[in-house]
């Protein structure tokens, strides 16, 4: 079942705004914190933004190819929030909370979660580790692709509901991060890479020195070419794998695979993303949460519009002037002393009370006998 494009363009304040808040947010946290950002093609990444935009702006106007107005504007701020998330992830290492990877292990061993026996498990298998390798990798194209397939089917309440959550759950993200930050299980456990066979962990130990010279403020550029992904707790990894198998299940075409696929991330992230159990469960959590709250905050804008549609409009003062001039005796008493040497004034007299009569009614057959005492 397809969804109105009028409802995505009715809710499109709702989704800047709060990427919008997002973008201030992560902006006011850099200057604050100090940091710079260096790396980046500005002009290029201005150039694509701006066709982006322009795509946006001129087939929702003409109201032609609405699934490429969509996909544009998706695009567009997947990429704003997606770069924002990033560089406020950077900003966030630099609180210098205390590490809490003792704590974390602690809740795994209470839950009875083995790590090393986890990834032995995956290690002793050289197809599931290519497998999981793949999956584990698949966060970002998966959502591009996402993101194209909704606007495609014209899923636009679920493809709305989706960056809502995204903005959401990136931002959760990074201030847990800030005040819960931690530094993965293979630097707290110290497990040596060579102990494993067919494992090649995608993250283990590169993220381990940016964070510490972010923390200790040796750090205040962010390389935008030499990146990488900092955030242990919660995972979002897995909160992306639940929000990825969400929004393809409304694409019945693609509604397994992507099942199967982030099954598989899910499965990968303990040990392709260094993270302990409970950073998969708050993250599966977190997923949860954020698309029910772009649930209530969809319906909310919904209604809001609903009643700004049905508000009655503000009252025409000068047709209320002209309809009572029609019924008080001052026109009648000017028209008594004008008498026949003065017609046409009666033509616009009738003229007047046919517009009045138009703009009451609204209504078909009092438009003709307008046109009818026009002719006369």
């Amino acid at each position: 079942m397809t969804e109105s494009f009028a409802s995505w363009c009715d809710r499109s304040r709702v989704r800047w705004a709060m990427a919008g808040a997002f973008l201030v947010g992560m902006i006011a946290t850099l200057i604050a914190t100090g940091l710079r950002v260096e790396g980046a093609n500005f002009p290029n990444a201005a150039l694509a933004g701006v066709a982006l935009a322009g795509i946006t702006a001129r087939y929702r106007q003409q109201a032609r190819a609405p699934q490429l107005s969509a996909t544009a504007e998706a695009l567009l701020l997947w990429v704003l929030i997606m770069t924002a998330g990033i560089l406020l992830s950077y900003a966030a290492a630099t609180s210098g909370m205390p590490y809490r990877d003792a704590e974390f292990h602690a809740a795994d061993m209470m839950l009875g979660f083995d790590w090393q026996a986890y990834a032995a498990l995956i290690d002793a298998s050289p197809t599931l580790t290519a497998l999981c390798r793949f999956a584990y990798t698949s966060l970002i194209p998966q959502t591009f692709l996402l993101v194209i397939a909704l606007a495609v089917a014209q899923k636009y309440g679920t493809l709305h509901r989706f960056l809502v959550a995204l903005v959401i759950s990136l931002a959760v993200t990074c201030i847990s991060f800030a005040l819960a930050p931690a530094v993965s299980v293979y630097e707290y456990m110290k497990i040596p890479l060579e102990s494993f066979e067919n494992l090649r962990p995608i993250s283990n130990f590169q993220h381990v020195e940016p964070i510490a010279g972010l923390r200790s403020g040796d750090i205040t550029i962010i390389n935008l070419s030499d990146m990488h992904g900092l955030i242990t707790f919660p995972s979002f990894h897995a909160c992306g794998a639940i929000l990825l198998a969400w929004g393809f299940w409304s694409v019945p075409l693609l509604r397994v695979p992507a099942l199967v696929l982030n099954g598989l991330m899910l499965m990968s992230t303990p040990t392709d993303g260094a993270h302990y159990l409970v950073d998969i469960i708050a993250g599966v959590a977190l997923a949860g949460t954020a698309i029910w709250l772009s649930g209530r905050l969809g319906r909310r804008s919904t209604a809001d519009n609903a009643v700004a549609g049905q508000r009655p409009a503000a009252p025409d003062r000068r047709a209320a002037q002209r309809e009572a001039e029609q019924g008080g005796d001052g026109p009648r008493h000017a028209a008594g002393q004008a008498g026949e040497s003065e017609p046409h004034h009666q033509r616009g007299g009738k003229r007047r009370s046919g517009d009045v009569k138009l703009g009451a009614h609204q209504d078909g057959r009092l438009a003709s006998q307008h046109i009818t005492d026009d002719a006369a």
